[in-house]
């Protein structure tokens, strides 16, 4: 199996997402688009995942490869491939579904807890009801026509949703290394401002020990999406 990954900015990466893939034996290749535009053809992959950034889903001015990327996952949804969306991902998949982004009214930056919406939903069954994940965002999405709901939180109503049984968007980050978070932290300090949802740059980095619970939930919702 082939899972291709398109990465917007040279400090977010696949993180544990590419541990889970190589104990699984699936094939990586990355459309880095801050260093080349270029994408692959839809017969080169089997899944898809759209990692996150610190641009607009609408920057077209300053990011030129924005319109084709678009056109791109576009052509994935209709291919009906199977695409994880994280973050920024998670809002390209819904503008894509016909959804609203906008501003949310907070921003949420450090550790936070999600809910669950419904325990039933057998996706994320292994979830515990609450789970403290990591938060990087200041815009959010309505809610795709047809899709679930799958987590909130205290700042924002839509955490994650799924659509059919192919298209999965998280708006936070389970797949991110204690490094990871470390670098975007640390490239992105000018965000951290006041704010009821943002934390100080120390304490993202004193809760770093909750990245491996973070990684073990990935893992299974990762199996269970791409791999049944």
């Amino acid at each position: 199996m082939r899972l291709h990954c398109i990465r917007h900015v040279e400090y977010e990466y696949l993180g544990h997402i590419e541990n889970w893939a190589n104990k699984n034996d699936i094939e990586i290749s990355y459309s880095n688009l801050f260093e080349n535009p270029n994408l692959p053809a839809h017969n080169d992959y089997d899944f898809l995942c759209v990692l996150g950034g610190p641009m607009n889903i609408y920057d077209y001015g300053e990011y030129r490869w924005l319109k084709s990327e678009k056109n791109f996952i576009g052509g994935a949804i209709i291919k009906r491939k199977k695409i994880l969306g994280i973050c920024l991902g998670a809002q390209l998949l819904a503008d894509l579904l016909g959804s609203k982004i906008y501003q949310n009214p907070f921003k949420e930056r450090g550790w936070f807890d999600i809910e669950k919406v419904d325990d039933k939903i057998d996706l994320i069954r292994d979830f515990p009801h609450t789970q403290k994940v990591f938060h990087w965002h200041g815009d959010t999405f309505n809610l795709p026509k047809g899709a679930i709901n799958l987590f909130k939180s205290e700042a924002c109503e839509n955490q994650a949703f799924l659509y059919g049984n192919n298209i999965l968007g998280l708006q936070f980050h389970l797949e991110m290394t204690e490094q990871g978070i470390k670098e975007l932290a640390g490239h992105s300090k000018s965000e951290i401002e006041v704010g009821k949802y943002i934390q100080t740059f120390d304490a993202i980095v004193d809760n770093l020990n909750l990245t491996q619970s973070c990684h073990n939930l990935m893992e299974g919702l990762l199996t269970k999406f791409f791999c049944n």
